[in-house]
């Protein structure tokens, strides 16, 4: 059986996203930033809904410290005048008569223009989900077509050697390399100002020849980066700034 998704509007909690997959072993929950999920074994599919009053309030305490973690991430949300810069295009919103209920997305000359139904209401959950799913579509056009031919130049320049390179779009991971020296960059780098996108891009680098980040990998890291403690920092401090717009 492969594995069933399905999204749904909690009244307490908003969305919640319901993964069903016989790998797991019971009933998971799980909260994030930007999602609250159940992963569930189908066999335990009568235990998970109705969500009990202890589930619930786990699912907003959670939440509730995710707020006062990070406060920036819960109080942003897309406006009609929301005008985003990312790596290498402009988000603007602009109202269109003709739509009913549904968004319409068009990149152009390094300009997304999302348009919206008149009184497209931007407070509701689901169509602040709708727009960043919007643009998580374009991040990811934009991300294939850019940096793997970004790293490409960087593993030329510095020496490295990669088998190949694939795009996420892993939110609280920036990338990631296997032992096949295979490297993965999150489509949301395209949030990150050009030189935390290049380290990110050195950093997985650095790990195609050392799996680890023992002191070896460091070494290599400061090759080319010295000051890679201060751009980690910069790197963890920007990050969770940009993490609210996707």
């Amino acid at each position: 059986m492969q594995k069933h998704i399905r999204i749904i509007e909690h009244p307490q909690i908003g969305e919640l996203t319901l993964i069903a997959d016989y790998k797991y072993k019971g009933i998971r929950y799980c909260v994030s930033a930007h999602k609250n999920k159940i992963l569930f074994n189908p066999l335990y599919i009568d235990r998970v809904l109705p969500l009990s009053d202890d589930t619930i309030n786990w699912f907003l305490n959670s939440k509730q410290k995710i707020r006062l973690k990070y406060p920036s991430i819960e109080h942003f949300a897309y406006s009609a005048d929301t005008v985003q810069e990312t790596l290498t295009f402009r988000i603007i919103f602009a109202v269109e008569e003709k739509l009913k209920d549904s968004l319409s997305a068009q990149l152009n000359k390094e300009i997304l223009t999302i348009r919206y139904p008149i009184g497209y209401d931007f407070g509701r959950e689901a169509n602040q989900r709708a727009i960043k799913n919007v643009i998580k579509h374009f991040t990811v056009l934009e991300a294939k077509r850019i940096l793997p031919d970004r790293l490409h130049r960087i593993a030329d320049k510095y020496g490295f050697c990669v088998n190949s390179v694939r795009i996420s779009v892993a939110k609280m991971r920036w990338g990631s390399c296997s032992n096949r020296k295979v490297v993965a960059l999150s489509a949301y780098l395209l949030f990150l100002p050009n030189h935390l996108v290049d380290f990110v891009i050195v950093h997985e680098l650095c790990h195609t020849l050392q799996m680890n980040h023992g002191k070896e990998f460091y070494d290599e890291l400061g090759k080319i980066y010295p000051q890679y403690k201060t751009l980690d920092k910069e790197l963890k401090t920007i990050g969770r700034e940009v993490s609210k717009y996707f």
